[in-house]
């Protein structure tokens, strides 16, 4: 959770980390993408996020984790809801949506989201919004209840963030 720390270590280590990166095989560098971006979602800055979520979905080979590579673009999709890119949540809403189906690999968690940011229209009223992410964690708390649909909380913490928009911090 500290995220400041983590993005430090990261820039800290960045002369030397596309050296490292290419040293990795294609698993081991999509997990490190993953983790960075996570890191630059949490301490708040959703540009730098992206850089490295984009690195995920433009690597190129078959034994990419499709897992990891479905929830980058989820959290593709709540970066730019973050910094009020709206116009490119309903293309990428339906981009996920098709990629996530042909794969065959939408969970409830997933699917709850897209829904989500897809009725998000800019003329919403805030206490509208507010009701929004509000009924979305209380159905986001019965998934964590299912073994199966909980697995998804480890890729992305999203009740913390639920909570942080509702408590607007």
């Amino acid at each position: 959770g500290d995220f400041d720390r983590g993005v430090e270590l990261i820039e800290r280590l960045s002369s030397g980390l596309e050296d490292f990166i290419n040293q990795l095989d294609a698993h081991s560098r999509v997990i490190l993408f993953y983790k960075t971006a996570c890191l630059y979602f949490g301490k708040g800055d959703f540009k730098k996020s992206i850089f490295w979520l984009n690195k995920i979905l433009n690597a190129k080979g078959d034994d990419l984790r499709e897992d990891i590579h479905g929830f980058a673009r989820i959290l593709l999709l709540i970066s730019h809801y973050e910094l009020d890119n709206i116009e490119l949540i309903q293309y990428y809403v339906r981009s996920t949506y098709r990629f996530l189906s042909k794969k065959e690999d939408m969970h409830q968690f997933q699917r709850l989201i897209l829904r989500f940011l897809k009725s998000l229209d800019p003329g919403l009223k805030h206490g509208d919004v507010l009701q929004r992410f509000t009924n979305l964690r209380e159905r986001m708390l019965v998934l964590l209840e299912d073994p199966y649909e909980s697995r998804a909380f480890v890729y992305f913490d999203i009740v913390s963030w639920l909570d942080s928009k509702i408590e607007n911090r």
